[in-house]
């Protein structure tokens, strides 16, 4: 995947440069906003990873091929780090049990707030 954290980056920073140039602009700027939210936190990681969700919701359809595939690496590397404790065999097991614990959690907590 990426072979640094400067390379990860520099992909991103890529990334939005290029839809900025290609007249995505509120594709770029949503992911300039996730990418702003990281502040080493588990919590600014999942922020990011939702702002690059609804990019590939949103806009996948007016991005070029490379972009979409920039987005995909992107999005497989910030899954990774929300959602694994480990890159070894399996990673995609654990990250998928991961995101449903998580939502379950998600769900007792707006129960409890709408009591």
């Amino acid at each position: 995947m990426f072979k640094s954290n400067e390379e990860f980056w520099h992909t991103v920073d890529w990334l939005i440069a290029d839809l900025e140039k290609s007249g995505n602009a509120a594709a770029a700027g949503e992911i300039k906003k996730g990418k702003g939210l990281v502040t080493g936190l588990t919590d600014g990681w999942a922020d990011f990873l939702d702002s690059i969700e609804k990019v590939k919701k949103q806009y996948s359809p007016q991005l070029s091929s490379t972009q979409r595939s920039s987005l995909k690496v992107i999005h497989r590397a910030v899954y990774q780090r929300v959602y694994c404790t480990y890159n070894g065999f399996g990673w995609q097991i654990q990250a998928r049990i991961n995101r449903i614990q998580g939502n379950l959690y998600r769900k007792q907590l707006n129960k409890k707030r709408q009591r």
